[in-house]
């Protein structure tokens, strides 16, 4: 249903699938566990889930907040976080994008889209525990595509075309890898994985690399419109361990199959 993606769904650290359904969150195990972890449906009415992050220790979750519509896509209306047993929730400020919760459960990175000389998608990063609000502006080296270590994350950074390690503490950044387009990340037990237009590779976060593993074999199908072609492109997760990656591909074929990669 995610076409060429694993957008939607996250893989939490204390087993199974979190998935977002409708206005509630659920943690879905292949041995019949399936439970409620998060529900907006009294706070929120009339919204739905999206996007769904937790902490590494699967205490604390966020997702994105969707207003339902009868025709044309869902409104984002912000981002809801829930640590320890209690709700928050943050308005978008602009035109949302997407917004995910670091590993450690404390800090929210929102990603916010505004309207200056140019669109522009800019970094809106708040301490959950102590209310610290702060922006990286698109100019400053906000981040495009990105995931969330502990107190950290990697992304890129259009403004120098590299894919960055930023300390969400300091703001400073320095860069991992050159690119344009990067494609996505994902951030698991201490390992970094791209997945870029062809292959997925293991990022050092000690900046020494990039080594490939393997060709994914995606391949757009002949006449998918442009705005489509997004829907195509690969994005792997890693399990919590950062062992196993996930991903989908049709390896050229017109069938999408899931696939199961073993790290080195």
């Amino acid at each position: 249903p995610y076409h060429g993606t694993t957008e939607g769904w996250y893989w939490p650290p204390d087993g199974g699938i979190l998935l977002p359904a409708g206005p509630r969150l659920r943690r879905v195990e292949p041995a019949g566990r399936d439970e409620i972890v998060l529900d907006i449906s009294q706070s929120h009415p009339g919204c739905r889930l999206w996007q769904a992050h937790s902490s590494e220790d699967g205490q604390v979750h966020s997702a994105t907040v969707e207003r339902i519509t009868v025709s044309g896509p869902y409104a984002r209306i912000g981002t809801v976080v829930q640590r320890r047993g209690e709700q928050s929730f943050y308005p978008a400020e602009g035109a949302l994008d997407e917004s995910q919760i670091d590993a450690s459960g404390r800090v929210l990175l929102i990603k916010e889209e505004f309207q200056r000389d140019t669109k522009r998608l800019d970094n809106r990063i708040i301490d959950v525990e102590t209310g610290r609000d702060r922006w990286l502006r698109d100019e400053e080296g906000a981040l495009g595509h990105s995931d969330m270590g502990q107190g950290y994350a990697v992304g890129e950074n259009d403004q120098i075309g590299a894919g960055v390690h930023l300390d969400l503490a300091t703001l400073q950044q320095y860069p991992l890898f050159s690119t344009w387009n990067m494609g996505s990340v994902s951030l698991r037990g201490g390992r970094c994985l791209l997945s870029d237009a062809t292959a997925l590779s293991l990022v050092d976060l000690d900046q020494r690399g990039v080594t490939k593993l393997l060709d994914h074999g995606m391949v757009v199908p002949p006449g998918t419109p442009p705005h489509e072609r997004y829907n195509w492109q690969v994005s792997a997760n890693l399990d919590p361990s950062g062992r196993v990656a996930c991903f989908l591909s049709n390896f050229g074929g017109s069938r999408l199959d899931a696939y199961l990669l073993v790290l080195p």
